[in-house]
Parts: C-alpha cells; sequence; structure tokens
C-alpha cells in the first residue's frame, strides 16, 4: 500500500521490518559506512536553528573558545566558528571525521580522531571556555563508569569557570513512554524511522531505518545502537560526581525549563567550578 505522499505505510502489516541488535561500543561502527545518512539525518539548516540558543549562552558565560568533542559532521563547528569562537573538534568515528574534515576545509578548525572518554590523549594541554556533546552523543556510552569517565574528561579540557553542554534526545518522557516506533524526519528523496526496545532499566537500543527514493522504487538502510537511557537525574548524579556545579536543564533550544512529563529533549549547562 502507499499513501499519497509516496512514503511507504510502515505499519507491521504492509511494511515488515528484519533487523539485528548489534552492541556497539561507542557507537564507532553505527557510522561506519553510515556518515552520508546521518548528515541527512542531521542537515546544516537544522543546526543553525540552535543559533540563538548559543548566542545566549556565548554571551552569559562571556565564551571565546570551544571544542565539540563529537563533533560528527562538523555543522555545530561550524555554526560556532561563524559566531567568532576559536573551535576545535574530535570524533571517535574515522567515517564521520573525514566527512567534517570536508565540510570544515575552509575555516582551518583543527580535527583530531578521538573518544571523549580520552580527550586528554588529543587536546592535553588545551583549555577552552566550551565544551559540547551534542545530539545524543554522551549515551553512546552504555555504562555507568563511561558515562562518568566522560564526563571528567570533558571537565579536565575546560577552563576555570566554563561550561559543558550536553543534548540528549533521550528524556525521561521518552522513558516512562517508551514508544517502539517513532516516526523521525521526512525530506524531498527520504524518511527515517525508529524502532525502539527498552530490554533493561538502562539500556535502549534504536534501530534506525532510512528509506530513500531511487528511480525505480526505494533502497532501505537499517543500523541499530544501543543507548545508555539517561533521566535526568541519572545525568545529575554523573554531573555531580565530575565536580560540576550550577546545572540548568532545559527541554529546547529555546531555553523552556526542563520537565520529566513533557520535555522530549534533555539538555544541560553546567560549569565548571574556579
Amino acid at each position: 500500500m502507499m499513501p499519497a505522499n509516496g512514503w511507504p505505510d510502515c505499519n507491521r502489516n504492509t511494511f515488515p521490518l528484519h533487523y539485528a541488535v548489534f552492541r556497539i561500543d561507542c557507537g564507532m561502527d553505527f557510522y561506519k559506512d553510515f556518515a552520508e545518512e546521518y548528515d541527512a539525518m542531521h542537515p546544516r539548516e537544522t543546526v543553525y536553528e540552535q543559533q540563538s540558543f548559543f548566542a545566549e549562552l556565548i554571551s552569559r558565560y562571556h565564551i571565546t573558545s570551544c571544542l565539540d568533542c563529537a563533533c560528527g559532521a562538523g555543522w555545530h563547528l561550524e555554526m560556532l566558528h561563524r559566531m567568532g569562537l576559536d573551535c576545535a573538534g574530535s570524533d571517535l568515528s574515522p567515517d564521520m571525521l573525514a566527512l567534517a574534515k570536508k565540510h570544515l576545509a575552509s575555516t582551518g578548525i583543527p580535527l583530531k580522531c578521538e573518544d571523549f572518554r580520552t580527550l586528554e590523549r588529543s587536546w592535553k594541554g588545551h583549555r577552552f571556555d566550551m565544551v559540547v556533546c551534542l545530539t545524543t552523543s554522551l549515551p553512546h556510552v552504555t555504562t555507568a563508569k563511561g558515562i562518568a569517565t566522560a564526563l571528567r574528561a570533558m571537565r579536565r579540557r575546560l577552563n576555570a569557570n566554563g561550561i559543558l553542554v550536553v543534548s540528549n534526545g533521550i528524556s525521561d518522557k521518552l522513558l516512562d513512554i517508551k514508544p517502539v516506533f517513532i516516526a523521525g524526519p521526512t525530506f524531498e528523496d527520504r524518511a527515517v524511522y525508529f524502532f525502539n526496545e527498552y530490554p533493561e532499566t538502562e539500556r535502549a537500543v534504536f534501530h534506525v531505518l532510512i528509506v530513500s527514493k531511487t528511480a525505480s522504487g526505494f533502497r532501505h538502510v537499517v543500523r541499530s545502537m544501543d543507548y545508555y537511557a539517561m533521566r535526568k537525574d541519572t545525568l545529575h548524579g554523573f554531573l555531580e560526581q565530575a565536580e560540576f556545579r550550577d546545572m540548568n536543564y532545559y527541554g529546547d533550544f529555546a531555553f523552556t525549563r526542563y520537565s520529566k512529563r513533557t520535555s522530549d529533549r534533555l539538555i544541560v549547562v553546567a560549569q565548571k567550578p574556579r
């Protein structure tokens, strides 16, 4: 059955989905040979919709430099660079980093292949006013020990009074409702769907299906990802352990106060003490 918009009807009777679950360490294998599709899921224009949020943070906290420790395709770095910050970026995935280098070729932004749990290996001696870990990158680490290690590594890269910005698409609301199917973004030539499992209290598995239009029909790409099912209180405890302070939580990039009941996104701005 084909609806009027030209996209397949994804109910279980007309569009059966067959997939396998893969346990992935920090998500690197998820992005292998998938960087272009991921970039299409998070296009440049949607990243730039967050510009006013970061402009306010830059003004409020007197930010002049930034490390994006999970830079992906590099669009946040491009935006922050254009906003006048001295930027640097790293990512664990060589495929994503290659895409970032392509997008940022004219900027001179230094880029390194690095795990955000071991940032000192690439950025030892470097300090920044802001470290960002966006687009649900932190929950790629699926153990409490790994999360704690990552947040300590990020804090060590900050100047005194510097800020860490974490943005997750996993929220208390999602973990309470536990939706099995989420319709993702739809573009002119492709659509994204998520099929989710919640096998353990602190584990969520997202199966990402990208359906692309081709000359002869449709092309299907499926990737599966384990996430740490991180609620606000859990994240707050990790930040306290890493010795951050003044944690402010938001449910979107308009500074709406975070609500466990209604927020679809979990964003935190946390400060490193002097």
